[in-house]
């Protein structure tokens, strides 16, 4: 007795999965005088011209505040909803994709029931408590084809309900969505800008094909001339990483303003090679002008670096870059006992320290140690900066002063 039930039980499953039907394939255009529910305000008489495939829909609306029409066109370079009442058009830009009013593959059947005497197949989805709802008509036409039509939709969120009646199903004429003819004016399209730039070597100034570059979300890799781009970006502040295998990451903070950035300028990186136990690095990177800051590095035993000696003993200037952006790079590669002391010259002086965005990067073997900007006052007649010292422990002591002489 007790397997039988079982049976029994089984066998209702699987007719009831055997009778529910395929889900319908909605027409994606289609023109529909519609009614709209919604609480509080009652059941208000309208509209629809949708598009889905050129990606616009329009609604009609009668209500107790007069007749409205809402028209989205996402087929336009700035998707914009545009909305008119009492003569007036209000445009406020559109961050979302098109919805699609086709019934999710996962829907789940819910039986047959009559809507105003239609007999529809209603289908259903639940997404975390909100409940949406299609009521589905069926027609066979002569050619044994048969028609599916849309005659209630209704969701839970905020308890809208759509009924659907005249619907002809088809492509929708233009003049529907044409918004000048409604007395619109299309908001300007939106301005985005690019941010390009070159990884290099900060020893040798060799570009670094491949290299990994990162901006918010956005990744790109360097092309085989080591550049970078990002496209489609508004005004603003962005902090932007780039690394490549065996050598230090690298991060710059660029400001869109009203123009690009182009390759070369200041969105270029400087990529430090690892560095051994007790050697050192220092990268002056700064703006496009003074076009020549020099790096100058005195050691232990007062032996200046400089573009004028470019070695002394184990420290080395290793690149000299007189044309703006830098970078201007000096190794330690053996540690002395002492102190080491790090100036900046402005050589080509034709604007202040105060104003060339100058930064040095102090890179050990752990990484960074330092990082630190040029300051924004100070004498702007004087033409050196003290950066920092080191010691032969590695320990980096940031002094960051403009002064009168070295």
């Amino acid at each position: 007795m007790h397997s039988s039930v079982v049976i029994v039980a089984v066998l209702l499953c699987i007719a009831s999965a055997i009778a529910q039907p395929a889900i319908p394939d909605l027409p994606n255009q289609f023109q529909a005088k519609v009614t709209i529910s919604m609480p509080f305000l009652g059941q208000n008489p309208g509209a629809i011209y949708y598009d889905y495939i050129n990606s616009r829909v329009r609604y009609d609306v009668d209500s107790f505040f007069g007749t409205s029409t809402s028209i989205q066109r996402y087929d336009i370079e700035t998707p914009t909803e545009y909305d008119i009442a009492g003569g007036q058009c209000q445009a406020k830009l559109l961050n979302e994709t098109m919805n699609s009013m086709a019934i999710p593959p996962f829907a789940n059947y819910q039986g047959s029931e009559d809507i105003d005497s239609v007999e529809c197949d209603h289908w259903n989805v639940d997404f975390f408590g909100i409940s949406l709802d299609w009521w589905v008509s069926n027609s066979t036409g002569s050619d044994g084809k048969v028609t599916y039509e849309l005659v209630r939709w209704s969701e839970s969120a905020i308890g809208t309900q759509i009924d659907f009646t005249s619907t002809v199903p088809g492509p929708v004429d233009y003049s529907f969505f044409d918004v000048s003819s409604l007395g619109c004016t299309p908001p300007p399209p939106a301005v985005t800008y690019s941010v390009a730039g070159y990884v290099k070597n900060a020893i040798n100034n060799k570009v670094i094909p491949g290299a990994s570059v990162q901006l918010g979300s956005s990744v790109v890799t360097a092309d085989s001339n080591g550049r970078y781009q990002f496209d489609g970006l508004a005004a603003g502040n962005y902090a932007v990483n780039a690394s490549a295998d065996g050598f230090y990451v690298a991060a710059i903070q660029v400001t869109i303003v009203s123009d690009s950035i182009p390759a070369g300028t200041s969105a270029d990186f400087n990529l430090s090679p690892a560095l051994a136990s007790g050697q050192f690095r220092a990268v002056l990177t700064w703006a496009a002008q003074p076009a020549d800051l020099d790096a100058h590095i005195y050691t232990p035993n007062n032996c200046q670096v400089y573009y004028g000696n470019r070695a002394c003993g184990t420290t080395s200037l290793d690149v000299d870059q007189r044309q703006g952006f830098g970078p201007e790079t000096i190794t330690i590669n053996g540690v002395q006992t002492g102190t080491y002391r790090y100036f900046v010259v402005n050589y080509s002086g034709e604007k202040p320290l105060t104003v060339s965005n100058g930064r040095i990067q102090v890179y050990g073997t752990s990484g960074l140690l330092a990082d630190f900007n040029v300051p924004t006052n100070g004498n702007t007649a004087y033409r050196y900066w003290n950066g920092f010292t080191i010691d032969q422990t590695g320990t980096v002591t940031v002094v960051n002063q403009i002064i009168q002489s070295m």
